[in-house]
């Protein structure tokens, strides 16, 4: 796995490169030896990729992107500069075609939330309001701990529900993105989207909204 950049990284150059004549620009939040992440700070920011990580069967002969002296090494730079180059066109994508990928991104996501597969799911933060909750309960005498468990179990298998449906509506929307525009977004890539949206809807893509939640 990556690792977080070290400290001597922090203040590493800026990437810069340059798509239709605008100036994009970018620094290093990863780094080591066979992979390293990226985050877009203009015109976009808060979105980030990473390279593909070297296994370790194919490390021979590999240019590491980290020197032995501990630098960044140019084949690191060059590498780094293509990968936001792609991330700032899935942006630009993505902000030209917001319309009809927010459309596809609704019907999905009401069509999942009546399956009976998906009902009654509950957030990451109602499981964790729900659980204080029910710690409170016992503590207080109200339930023993078996009732403790089987309803800690019950809220688990409700939060569970709900990483499931967000994996199917993740994979139905890139399935339609990909038939509509015959282009590929990564998955991690379109979670981004939904995910800082639903952090901050007046935030978006480039201070606007991105996906309507």
């Amino acid at each position: 796995m990556l690792i977080d950049c070290p400290k001597t990284f922090q203040e590493s150059p800026i990437l810069q490169c340059s798509y239709n004549a605008i100036d994009v620009m970018g620094h290093f939040i990863v780094l080591e030896p066979y992979g390293y992440g990226i985050k877009i700070d203009s015109p976009f920011s808060e979105y980030s990729t990473s390279s593909s990580y070297v296994p370790l069967f194919a490390r021979g002969g590999f240019k590491h992107y980290i020197t032995d002296g501990g630098t960044i090494s140019e084949h690191c730079i060059s590498n780094a500069k293509q990968t936001l180059q792609e991330l700032y066109r899935r942006l630009v994508f993505f902000e030209q075609n917001s319309d009809t990928i927010n459309k596809y991104y609704s019907e999905i996501k009401k069509a999942l939330e009546v399956h009976e597969q998906y009902s009654n799911s509950i957030t990451h933060d109602e499981f964790l309001k729900l659980r204080i909750e029910l710690r409170q309960e016992r503590k207080d005498g109200l339930i023993d701990n078996i009732q403790y468990q089987k309803g800690l179990a019950k809220l688990t298998k409700k939060k569970d529900k709900t990483g499931h449906m967000n994996f199917e509506l993740n994979s139905q929307l890139y399935d339609c993105i990909m038939k509509e525009f015959g282009i590929s977004l990564e998955h991690d890539f379109i979670e981004q989207l939904i995910e800082k949206t639903r952090i901050g809807e007046e935030k978006g893509c480039c201070g606007g909204s991105v996906i309507s939640v």
